[in-house]
């Protein structure tokens, strides 16, 4: 089952990634860190928003299939965009710190595969 989330989310991350106008993590830091950028700000909270609610979409739409999520929130939580920046922010960092011993480039990771990434560590799913 451990082998089919990775190959489910590998596929999804994939899909995912491919869009041609996917945020890297270099160009969400570059609008985050503008001075007095209140309206980029607001909108990168926006556009993560969407983007953990779509993968909390996502979810459902396996658990209705039948099949196992991929990461495993707890039911009476309810998420928001800051939430979800957190933890893709979170993400960022973990990567950074390992990413001296491989060659993955975080800086040039599309941001939602850092929130994916990020929602799988923070709401693992319990072994079935």
């Amino acid at each position: 089952m451990k082998i089919f989330k990775i190959i489910l989310a590998s596929i999804i991350l994939l899909i995912i990634s491919f869009n041609g106008n996917a945020i890297t993590v270099e160009e969400y830091e570059k609008l985050k860190d503008t001075p007095n950028a209140v309206k980029e700000i607001t909108m990168l909270v926006g556009i993560v928003g969407e983007m953990g609610d779509s993968m909390l979409t996502m979810n459902a739409k396996l658990v209705s299939l039948g099949r196992q999520e991929i990461y495993c929130q707890p039911e009476k939580m309810s998420m928001n965009g800051y939430n979800y920046v957190q933890i893709m922010e979170k993400e960022i960092l973990n990567q950074k710190k390992i990413e001296k011993k491989s060659i993955f480039d975080v800086q040039k990771a599309p941001i939602d595969m850092m929130l994916l990434d990020g929602l799988i560590e923070t709401f693992p799913c319990p072994n079935k």
